[in-house]
């Protein structure tokens, strides 16, 4: 399955990239869930609202390492990956 066409490699394009996806989300929450992707380190996000019952799938990010750093980071963001990583379909919200 091909991911988003959006690829960040570098610290400056990564760092970039997560300050945007982080400032664009306002009031909502997110939750970062390690898993593997492929023998790779990756993160499946999940993003909530103030009040809503769950919080969704927002994307899972596949990090592809050189040594001990990271040197690109990759975006899927097709909700159905999820329960192929034994991730959970939503994780508990906020009710407040």
């Amino acid at each position: 399955m091909p991911p988003a066409p959006h690829q960040y490699r570098g610290l400056v394009a990564i760092r970039s990239f997560l300050q945007a996806s982080f400032a664009f989300r306002g009031n909502r929450w997110v939750c970062l869930v390690p898993t593997t992707a492929n023998t790779q380190p990756a993160l499946a996000s999940y993003i909530g609202d103030p009040g809503r019952a769950a919080a969704l799938p927002g994307g899972l990010f596949v990090l592809t390492a050189a040594g001990a750093r990271i040197r690109a980071l990759t975006r899927f963001h097709v909700d159905e990956l999820y329960p192929r990583f034994g991730l959970p379909e939503a994780l508990p919200g906020s009710a407040t």
